[in-house]
């Protein structure tokens, strides 16, 4: 069985009143996302966390969508798709930009 690959590492992320390193894990190979155009579809979402401070979790999940630098200076937006109260992670849906 062929193991899924998972992209993870330090990122940037960008939201309203908050610039900083988060670690980031998103369920895919993000060097095959693609943005869309007049011409391409856009890749379809990936799914991922990223774990930081539970204040920066909880600001994520209020804001809905955000942006961050991967490692490799690829940029993504993401949509925050859940979050507990309280813990250090946010789950998202990872997109080209």
């Amino acid at each position: 069985m062929k193991k899924p690959v998972v992209t993870s590492g330090l990122g940037v992320l960008r939201m309203r009143g908050f610039e900083g390193e988060v670690t980031y894990e998103i369920n895919g190979d993000t060097r095959l996302m693609r943005a869309g155009g007049p011409s391409s579809p856009a890749s379809k979402p990936l799914g991922g966390k990223i774990v930081a401070t539970p204040e920066v979790a909880v600001q994520a999940f209020r804001e809905g969508r955000c942006f961050i630098t991967l490692e490799d200076g690829r940029q993504c937006q993401l949509t925050v798709v859940g979050y507990t109260d309280g813990e250090d992670r946010a789950f998202v849906q990872a997109q080209a930009v």
